[in-house]
Order: C-alpha cells, then structure tokens, then sequence
C-alpha cells in the first residue's frame, strides 16, 4: 500500500474517532442548557413567591401605619370636641371623627384579609423550601457531571483534532483537499475493493480497476461514487 493510502485511512480513522466523540457526547452542550433552563424557571417560580410574601409583609406594615395613623387623629379630634366653640365645629370635629373610625374598621379588615394571606403563603414557602433545596443539590450535581463529561469531551476533541492536523499535513494539499470534499458526503472515504466492487457504493468495477489496485501504487477512484478505493486482498 503507497504511503499516501495509509495516511488517508490514518486520517479517515481520527475521523471517525472525532465522530464517535461527537455521538456519544455532542449533544450535551444542549443538555446542559436544557437542564439549566429548567432549573432557572424552578428558581424563578419559587423566587416570585417569596417577593409577593415581601409584598404581603411590606403592605401590611403600610396599613399598620396608616391605622395608627388614623388612631391618632382620631384620639387628636376627640381632645378638640371638647374645646369646640360652637355647634358648627363641633359637628366638623365630630365627622371627622366618624370618618376615621370608619377608615379605621376598612384598614383592619383590609388587614385581617391580608394576614390570613401572608400567613398561607409562608406556610406554603415554608414547605417547599426543603423540596426545592434538594432539587437545587440534585440540579447542581448533574450540572456538574455533565460539565466534567464536556469538558473531558472538549480535551479529547482537541488532542484528536491536534492528531489531524498533524496528520493531514503530510498528504498533498490537493489529496487532503478531496478527501475533505468527499468527507462531507461519506463517513467512509477510503474503502477496500470487496468482491470485485466498491464496498462504499456495491458498485462492481470494472476487471482494469481492479487489476490495477492489486499494483497498490496509486490512488484510484471509484467510477460510480468517487470513493478511493484500494485493493485488500479480498476478490
């Protein structure tokens, strides 16, 4: 076999090596996004409940506020009725007093309703915390396998396309360049003669080819699908 053959199936063989890399881990790229993407919107589900218990807690000490507040016009407007002049003022102060106490009863409703709120809903966080802390462990230690199996993947692609280019330097650039136009049609370029055909194709040859072949001393096409072929041994 002439020395041009057998760097063509050195080459054909880190190329299916580079292949068989790919198939066994060259989707984890996009498994690794999927699982994160899951774990994000887990995370921001869980994330959402939290920032409307801050919301709950927030408005809640908001109407605390307000309905001191309102206590405290209310204790202000009682201690002027009984200094008001006449009966004009004393119905203002009076009014004002029935408006308070009526903003006072709707805030302590609003509250109550709110309370009952907040407490179901840190009840309910408070019961998927220990779920979601051991989903965020199980997200974490898959993500950190699939990143190890990547990037042991991503080492062996570089070493083996490190190995090709070493590899593809020592044919002709005219050989290499048709062996990679080939490449992007067939896994197997280089193929052997079986049986009298193309054992890319199953194309018979015609009896010169062959003939030829047995010379090993050139390289040789097939006629139908443009492997290159070379003779084994095996008619």
């Amino acid at each position: 076999m002439i020395e041009e053959l057998r760097i063509l199936e050195e080459l054909q063989g880190i190329d299916n090596e580079i292949d068989a890399l790919y198939t066994d881990g060259g989707n984890l790229p996009e498994e690794i996004e999927r699982l994160t993407a899951q774990w994000r919107e887990k995370q921001e589900a869980f994330k959402a409940k939290q920032d409307r218990l801050d919301e709950y807690e927030k408005e809640q000490r908001r109407l605390e506020r307000e309905i001191v507040e309102a206590q405290n016009a209310m204790e202000k407007f009682n201690k002027q009725l009984s200094r008001a002049r006449n009966n004009k003022e004393y119905r203002v102060l009076e009014q004002q007093i029935n408006d308070k106490e009526f903003l006072v009863l709707e805030l302590d409703e609003e509250l109550a309703k709110l309370k009952d709120k907040t407490i179901a809903l840190k009840d309910e966080i408070e019961a998927e915390t220990p779920v979601f802390e051991q989903e965020q462990a199980a997200f974490e230690s898959q993500l950190k396998t699939l990143q190890a199996q990547l990037d042991d993947l991503e080492g062996n692609l570089a070493i083996k396309r490190d190995e090709r280019n070493r590899v593809s330097l020592r044919l002709k650039k005219s050989l290499f360049r048709k062996y990679e136009r080939l490449r992007q049609a067939y896994n197997n370029v280089v193929v052997p003669i079986q049986r009298g055909a193309c054992s890319g194709c199953n194309m018979t040859l015609p009896p010169q080819t062959i003939a030829v072949s047995k010379g090993q001393d050139r390289i040789l096409d097939c006629i139908n699908c443009g492997r290159i072929i070379y003779w084994d041994g095996d008619y």
